[in-house]
């Protein structure tokens, strides 16, 4: 059809494949949790944007990494610490969203180390 061959169909497409293309491990969702932790734990004042800022990177990170609805609460959480200014609320969801995503990987490392051994 038409619509099959239009550029803005093409980009759309092209898109996608490359994001889907973009390698993240559950390493480097942890070492992303450590970096943040990290910056809570230092300065929060004025680490604050970059705080907000390297949660939306992990929320990209998470969706590139495993795109199913078990991450769907987590991505919940981030939404509602970016949308959030003060800093008691953030860091004691960062507590929460912390151990969310930990269990996460833990989970997902452990189903990848199940599929991939021989039965």
């Amino acid at each position: 059809s038409d619509f099959a061959v239009s550029p803005g169909y093409e980009l759309k497409n092209q898109n996608y494949e490359s994001s889907r293309n973009l390698v993240v491990s559950s390493q480097d969702l942890a070492q992303k949790i450590v970096d943040i932790d990290t910056l809570f734990k230092s300065n929060i004042d004025n680490n604050f944007d970059l705080i907000k800022q390297l949660i939306s990177d992990l929320k990209k990170e998470l969706l590139v990494f495993k795109f199913d609805e078990s991450i769907l609460p987590i991505i919940g959480m981030i939404n509602v610490i970016m949308c959030e200014d003060h800093l008691e609320f953030v860091e004691d969801c960062w507590s929460d969203l912390r151990l969310r995503v930990d269990s996460a990987i833990d989970v997902w490392d452990s189903d990848s180390d199940a599929s991939s051994s021989p039965d």
